[in-house]
């Protein structure tokens, strides 16, 4: 997408008055995609006009999708920064990015990694999307009666993406609005993250009014009147203990004991509940992050998964960044609740460059609920003969613990500017190190 163009596009946020950034970008984001949505009926020639002209040829009101007026709290009305707008999309409308592009990938862009980590939004890249649904498509025949959820649908990514596929697969039998109403449904707490998503599948589907099975709410706690689910897929998000209030902790403590508790990662309670939401022959497919299977506390989860599920397969990122400003190192787990031959377990570690270092089968009942080591039966013969020659482990020549913990990380850790507001003395200050500081 062009690098200019969203340059040009932030300049505008940061001349809007009265609101912070990001609700300048929701703003931007938000009108862009009415300009975007009025191209797509009426063609991109109608940017040839003056905003004046162009206001009056077309009728928000009348031309709207019932999405955008569901979502009027989004609309600042600043007469200018819409113009500012207007006249930078119509000077770029012969750009190709302005035609294939949806309203999330503009957001994504113009949020900088700090909002991203702010709001607890990380986007999956397209081709590990790809990925996940081709295998999914393989593992599981659909029909027109097949019902698919991504309970963490931020941007919509996920859903396009299933669209353009079922669209593809059953060309001419089923319409565009009978798969947005029936087979494809979405849940995310962010009201924003639910209106990319409705807009998302407009412009891909070119309708109009359409009744969207896309939820604002907690997919955790709150009560979800829907039948089962032959596929669940996504990217739940990864959020520690640290990040989450104490009374909401309380609650997935309860809802979710078997694999929740003490410092234990929300991602878990997701494989939980979609586990409830799954159909007798379901398919769950999610990218995580890996260190569940290594965790502390991450015990209940393995025996959870281990116990409900067989596993068809495990795709290791193995420590390597796949996220942009993410620090996550992920694992693709693809669960199924039929059960398999155990030894249909696929490992697959990748390298550096995402290219396939390893692939082979492993036996589901050797996976430890203390952790998960997963390797060769050739490396796994040389480990037990190391391990059963040695007379001393690394726990009896040292110990092992956790870096600094403050309690709360905001009363403790200062940056220059509130060192220098409140002329905190040096003496008291110390080197913060965080993991994302490591390179």
């Amino acid at each position: 997408m062009g690098k200019s163009f969203i340059k040009d596009i932030n300049l505008i946020i940061m001349d809007i008055e009265n609101c912070d950034y990001i609700c300048g970008v929701r703003y931007v984001i938000f009108f862009i995609s009415r300009i975007l949505y009025s191209c797509k009926l009426r063609g991109f020639n109608i940017l040839s006009n003056n905003f004046s002209n162009y206001k009056l040829l077309v009728n928000f009101h009348n031309d709207d999708a019932n999405v955008f007026s569901d979502y009027e709290e989004f609309n600042l009305h600043c007469p200018s920064t819409e113009e500012k707008l207007y006249n930078l999309i119509s000077a770029n409308k012969d750009q190709s990015f302005l035609h294939t592009s949806h309203p999330a990938e503009f957001y994504e862009l113009l949020l900088t990694s700090k909002e991203k980590k702010t709001l607890g939004q990380v986007y999956t890249p397209n081709e590990i999307i790809t990925k996940m649904l081709d295998q999914i498509f393989t593992i599981k025949a659909i029909d027109k009666t097949t019902r698919i959820l991504d309970p963490s649908c931020g941007g919509g990514y996920f859903l396009i993406e299933l669209f353009k596929r079922i669209k593809k697969q059953f060309s001419g039998q089923i319409t565009d609005k009978y798969i947005i109403e029936n087979m494809i449904y979405g849940i995310d707490i962010d009201d924003f993250s639910i209106f990319l998503s409705k807009v998302g599948l407009l412009f891909m589907s070119n309708l109009n009014h359409v009744n969207f099975n896309i939820f604002n709410m907690d997919f955790l706690i709150d009560s979800i009147n829907m039948d089962k689910f032959d596929i669940i897929v996504g990217n739940p998000p990864y959020v520690g203990h640290k990040n989450s209030s104490t009374t909401y902790k309380k609650t997935l403590y309860e809802n979710y004991p078997d694999v929740f508790y003490d410092k234990a990662d929300i991602s878990y309670c997701f494989f939980r509940k979609s586990n409830d939401l799954l159909a007798h022959d379901g398919i769950i497919s999610f990218i995580t992050s890996r260190y569940f299977m290594e965790a502390l506390y991450a015990d209940r989860l393995r025996k959870f998964l281990k116990k409900s599920f067989s596993i068809v397969c495990l795709q290791d990122y193995g420590g390597n960044k796949v996220f942009k400003d993410a620090m996550v190192s992920p694992a693709v787990v693809t669960l199924s609740n039929i059960v398999r031959n155990k030894n249909d377990l696929l490992f697959v570690k990748y390298n550096e460059h995402w290219h396939t270092s390893e692939t082979f089968n492993y036996n589901q009942d050797k996976l430890s609920n203390s952790g998960w080591i997963i390797l060769r039966s050739e490396e796994e013969q040389l480990f037990k003969r190391i391990e059963s020659i040695s007379n001393s482990y690394v726990k009896d020549l040292c110990t092992i613990k956790q870096g600094i913990i403050t309690g709360l990380d905001k009363a403790f850790i200062v940056n220059d500017e509130i060192i220098e507001k409140y002329n905190i003395e040096s003496y008291l200050l110390k080197k913060w190190i965080k993991n994302s500081n490591i390179r």
